[in-house]
């Protein structure tokens, strides 16, 4: 009966752990590429083009490219503000920081392709980040939809590296909670797996006491966070980054799961299989024959 118990502990640990380990990618940390690829020569030109109209402060040359939407916006306001963050020289040098396509099908529509691209550039004293969205239907007509420039005091891979000087106490507390929490699932499980009850019923609480409820996501680089009442995440933490250009987010969630199975082991709910103890019960009433 102990060598059956072992195998069946055995059994329920390399389950849980497999999965575990498939799916880890998906909830705990990941990063993802860029999407450069889709791009041609034109959409890159076209980018370039809407941050060289904002150097000269070329309102026209704006007005003549952007969607109807953004025309409502006050573009004279947009163009000239940005314009005066620029410098008027060349910059040293550029390179692409983000960049990313959508496609959309709606039925008895053209197809409409939205592209976003982030670049970077590098002046003597300065960086700057400028963004352009625009979309198109059917790869021909290209339609503005959104711009910005924004000043930095570093490049972007330096200001979003992940490090813990001059952080705030929320950040400290995320970061310690993202550790504490994989640890907390983790212990429940190996109670779980430790405690008898019927196979079945291990590998299901087995699996509950890694998932966890809710997200609290943090931005490590602004500081800004968000809340989502509603979502599972495994081991109750994990960590997002786009690519290197971006910022760690790190997120955060209540490990329900393992609570409730801690609190049902405390009461006393879960006990031995009923089979076992009748099959004992019926050796020793035959040994007494």
């Amino acid at each position: 009966m102990k060598r059956r118990s072992q195998g069946d502990l055995l059994s329920v640990a390399a389950f849980v752990l497999l999965g575990a380990l498939a799916l880890a990618p998906l909830f705990i940390g990941c990063t993802s590429g860029n999407a450069l690829d889709s791009f041609n020569a034109a959409d890159l030109d076209f980018a370039k083009q809407v941050y060289a109209d904002l150097q000269r402060n070329d309102l026209n040359a704006i007005q003549a490219i952007a969607d109807p939407v953004l025309k409502k916006e006050d573009l004279p306001s947009a163009v000239s503000r940005m314009s005066k963050l620029i410098p008027w020289y060349p910059p040293r040098s550029e390179r692409i920081a983000h960049s990313g396509i959508r496609t959309n099908y709606v039925v008895g529509k053209p197809t409409e392709h939205a592209y976003s691209i982030t670049f970077e550039y590098e002046y003597a004293d300065t960086w700057i980040a400028t963004y352009a969205t625009w979309h198109t239907i059917d790869g021909q007509t290209r339609l503005l939809q959104g711009f910005g420039v924004y000043p930095l005091s570093a490049p972007l891979e330096v200001l979003n590296r992940f490090n813990l000087a001059g952080k705030s106490p929320r950040h400290y507390v995320t970061l310690g909670a993202a550790i504490l929490m994989p640890l907390f699932c983790l212990s429940s499980l190996i109670f779980c797996l430790r405690t008898r009850m019927p196979l079945k019923r291990k590998i299901f609480w087995s699996v509950v006491t890694l998932i966890g409820i809710g997200q609290f996501q943090l931005n490590w680089t602004t500081g800004e966070y968000s809340l989502t009442p509603f979502n599972v995440v495994l081991l109750s933490a994990g960590y997002f980054r786009g690519d290197a250009f971006s910022a760690y987010v790190i997120s955060v969630a209540l490990p329900v799961g393992a609570i409730i199975f801690l609190v049902r082991l405390r009461a006393g709910r879960f006990r031995p299989v009923p089979a076992v103890a009748s099959t004992a019960s019926q050796k020793t009433d035959a040994a007494s024959v």
